[in-house]
């Protein structure tokens, strides 16, 4: 399949709680985003009779909504399409029969996922979309809940479970003891990890696919009043995970945002799912939850495009942010930008009471990146780049690391920073904060030395004398304009180091810059 065209995919996927139909574009600079999502709450498990066989009831269910999903997807000009089954139509023992009827009533040919191809599918995309290494991924379903373990991005394990959302909510229903309903579910979970004992302490990270963990997410980023654009990537330490259990379990308000009373397809089944995460990251000792937006849906389009699996996270952030460059137009002069920074940073360090490490280094460069967007939308401020950045997700680098450049791009003066970042202050420790001052500083001084577009300092140096610091800018052209507007800017490095700051440029003469 040539990946050059723009392409429109299909993948309408039944489970055992809903029929799910999503529509995707993926186009000349090899991004998949999706276009239309659209689910109908069908119950289907609730269908299989005594004799685990589907009823007519359940089949022409998912026969009308299939039809309605071929009327709604006429239009949109869709290239590749898949009718994918999981847990569901792999119990009815006249799954056969099923797809024979759907197929002859429909047109559509349903493929019957097995559970090893459904745990395949979502490694596949975690390693296509997320920074992880090593990890242990957890899908929960409506029916069934896979659990694969991945180390040096490679998947090593995998087991499914014969139950998911709906199953374990039908199980805290039967219950006729006296145990809560916590007690019922952690026995019956501690009971299933034995089948993984694989898992087992391993102190690797947990990465949720689903909508329980979605919904966990969203309540978390809700009780920190934290503005979340893009569920993709985000991050909850396992004492946030328990923590933002207990809201949802004991407070009103946020139980209501856990189910999304807005939405007619949602129901308490989530409620026992939350449980799963909690009792998982437990056994594991993992350190954290990073949620993943995408799952099998999109795992199984990208592997049928046969894109190479990233090799490290840092490659697939690398892609990202070539598609990043390519998307808004950004030139070469982000490079000069960058090393620039790098020069001024590199040259300060030694004056620094605090380290800065390869991640720093590595922020700045993004931020870099980040700030030349406002070039495509003149008269944007810091303030709506700032909006218009945090709304960008980009695979390969963490919500936290994103967000980091974002402040460091929009960077204009303290005041500006602390109305910013108020809703992620807990996100980044003092100093953590005060780097990214340090950092923003620097990058608004490269760039108003960049601000005629010529490579002018070849060299910086900053040594200490008796009012505080000298930085001199050994540059290669006429330095008049910017050295006006350096100064105009010095005071925000001032405030952050607290010294006064003079600013020296000298002529580099050809034989010196030769030699």
């Amino acid at each position: 399949m040539e990946i050059g065209v723009i392409k429109r995919f299909a993948v309408i996927d039944i489970g055992s709680n809903t029929i799910r139909l999503v529509v995707y574009e993926w186009g000349s600079e090899q991004n998949l985003y999706e276009l239309y999502n659209y689910k109908v709450p069908i119950r289907l498990r609730q269908y299989l009779d005594e004799n685990q066989k589907m009823r007519e009831a359940g089949i022409q269910l998912t026969i009308s909504t299939l039809h309605k999903f071929k009327q709604a997807i006429s239009g949109l000009a869709i290239t590749h399409l898949d009718v994918i089954a999981t847990a569901a139509f792999r119990l009815a023992r006249n799954n056969k029969e099923m797809v024979a009827q759907i197929k002859q009533e429909t047109g559509y040919q349903v493929r019957i996922l097995s559970e090893k191809e459904e745990a395949y599918y979502g490694y596949r995309c975690i390693m296509y979309t997320t920074y992880v290494k090593d990890g242990v991924i957890v899908d929960i379903g409506g029916g069934s809940t896979e659990v694969t373990l991945v180390k040096d991005r490679k998947m090593v394990n995998s087991h499914s479970f014969s139950f998911g959302s709906v199953t374990l909510k039908q199980l805290v229903e039967q219950e006729r003891t006296n145990e809560s309903k916590f007690e019922v579910i952690h026995r019956f979970l501690e009971e299933n990890w034995k089948a993984i004992p694989w898992v087992t302490n391993l102190r690797l990270p947990l990465i949720g696919l689903g909508g329980t963990v979605r919904s966990l997410a969203k309540v978390h980023a809700q009780f920190h009043r934290r503005p979340l654009y893009d569920i993709h990537q985000y991050q909850m330490i396992r004492s946030e995970v328990k923590q933002t259990i207990h809201h949802i379990m004991n407070e009103h308000d946020y139980r209501k945002s856990f189910l999304d009373v807005k939405s007619e397809t949602r129901d308490d089944a989530l409620f026992p799912a939350v449980w799963v995460i909690q009792s998982l990251m437990n056994d594991i000792r993992s350190p954290y939850l990073l949620i993943s937006r995408k799952g099998l849906r999109e795992g199984l389009i990208l592997t049928s495009l046969k894109m190479r699996l990233p090799r490290s996270g840092r490659e697939l952030s690398q892609s990202s942010l070539r598609k990043f460059l390519a998307k808004h137009d950004i030139t070469e002069e982000s490079h000069h930008i960058a090393a620039c920074s790098n020069r001024i940073l590199q040259a300060l360090e030694r004056h620094l009471l605090f380290a800065l490490y390869t991640k720093d280094y590595l922020a700045l460069k993004r931020a870099t990146l980040f700030s030349l967007v406002q070039h495509a939308y003149p008269g944007l401020s810091a303030k709506g780049l700032f909006h218009l950045l945090s709304r960008q997700s980009l695979d390969g680098i963490s919500q936290k690391s994103q967000m980091r450049s974002i402040y460091i791009a929009c960077f204009s003066s303290k005041l500006q920073l602390i109305r910013l970042y108020k809703p992620y202050m807990n996100w980044f420790s003092e100093k953590e904060w005060k780097k990214i001052e340090l950092m923003g500083a620097v990058l608004l001084i490269s760039k108003k030395l960049m601000i005629t577009k010529r490579k002018l300092v070849e060299k910086v140096e900053v040594n200490r004398v008796e009012s505080g610091l000298q930085i001199c800018f050994y540059c290669l052209h006429d330095y008049t304009i910017e050295k006006q507007e350096v100064n105009r800017v010095k005071r925000h490095l001032e405030h952050v180091l607290n010294c006064n700051i003079s600013i020296l440029f000298q002529r580099l003469e050809k034989a010196s810059i030769e030699n």
